[in-house]
């Protein structure tokens, strides 16, 4: 990540995990780097839950494992059962800052927005500089109506494209129009070439459905990584649009 080409990046870490299969076939872990790389590499969702039940009928009481197929639940918009994975994987770690955090982050796709508040919280005791826990904090708090809180939330997020588009939302929420402008062009100019879909959010949640489209279109025409997430509440007023579902079956889903 962030480091090669996406292509070159998977194509190692697929011929690595080849590797280690043919020295164990049994290898858990190995089956599900395989899935992860299928989920995100190859945008394959099907052959990804092959590589993962065979790694969970290997170990299923692997932590790790367990934690990457409640990701993979997560984007087959299987929220309920991704939320039993990642409560059971915090119930037998409570002090993992990432079982934690991926716990709020799901909290809050399913709109359980006290819980995403308080897992965010527990993620941040834990880990005060866990990368994301204010921004998710913040975007239950936005979406429970406290834009005040969410902005402040938002202001002490460690990720700089988090900290700008959160400001960006609570800012027009409370109606700082100036401000949230100014936030937004900044948002588009520093990471709109290569996180579209995250300006795609923003238009989507002001309700400016068109420049939404042409921004999560221009995500899958240029393979940004791991596309968009049709499970996000940013996305849910394109839901009833016609261009909603020819879009998602561009991406597979």
């Amino acid at each position: 990540f962030g480091v090669l080409p996406r292509d070159d990046g998977y194509a190692k870490a697929r011929e690595a995990t080849e590797k280690a299969l043919a020295i164990d076939p049994d290898y858990a872990p190995a089956h599900a780097r395989l899935g992860w790389i299928a989920m995100y590499g190859d945008n394959d969702l099907a052959q990804a839950a092959r590589h993962m039940e065979r790694a969970l009928q290997l170990e299923p009481s692997n932590l790790d494992i367990i934690g990457n197929a409640a990701v993979l639940l997560f984007a087959l918009v299987r929220l309920d059962a991704a939320i039993v994975a990642f409560e059971y994987a915090v119930a037998r770690d409570p002090v993992n800052p990432t079982s934690q955090g991926n716990l709020a982050a799901i909290y809050r796709l399913a709109g359980r927005w006290d819980e995403a508040i308080a897992s965010s919280d527990t993620t941040l005791r834990l880990s005060p500089g866990y990368i994301g826990a204010h921004y998710f904090k913040g975007m239950a708090l936005l979406f429970k109506g406290e834009p005040e809180a969410a902005l402040e939330s938002f202001t002490n997020e460690g990720d700089e494209e988090w900290r700008v588009k959160g400001q960006a939302l609570a800012l027009h929420a409370l109606g700082r129009q100036e401000e949230h402008q100014a936030k937004l062009e900044e948002l588009i100019e520093r990471w709109g070439e290569q996180w579209p879909s995250e300006v795609a959010h923003v238009y989507a949640h002001l309700g400016d459905k068109d420049k939404a489209f042409e921004l999560l279109q221009k995500s899958v025409d240029e393979e940004e990584e791991g596309y968009f997430d049709p499970s996000d509440h940013f996305l849910r007023p394109l839901t009833d649009d016609p261009r909603w579902l020819p879009l998602l079956e561009s991406i597979g889903q």
